[in-house]
């Protein structure tokens, strides 16, 4: 299973979205998001479960095989 962050990028870069936007859709800083997605932090469960509620079909994105080998 990948990780929180290789999903929220893959996503990210699947929906045509900026970090800039995933951060407005958020409400974290555009910073936050690519510390989260290069695995350089890792994400409290509330700030999880926060991008999982509020970035449209991520959820189901998240349990399906989308994830691209090579997006680290």
């Amino acid at each position: 299973m990948a990780s929180f962050g290789a999903t929220l990028k893959e996503y990210r870069l699947d929906k045509d979205l900026t970090l800039v936007q995933v951060g407005d859709l958020t409400g974290f800083p555009s910073g936050t998001i690519s510390r989260i997605e290069n695995e350089r932090v890792q994400p409290l469960e509330r700030t999880m479960r926060k991008i999982r509620k509020t970035l449209p079909g991520f959820q189901a994105y998240e349990k399906s095989d989308h994830i691209d080998k090579k997006v680290k």
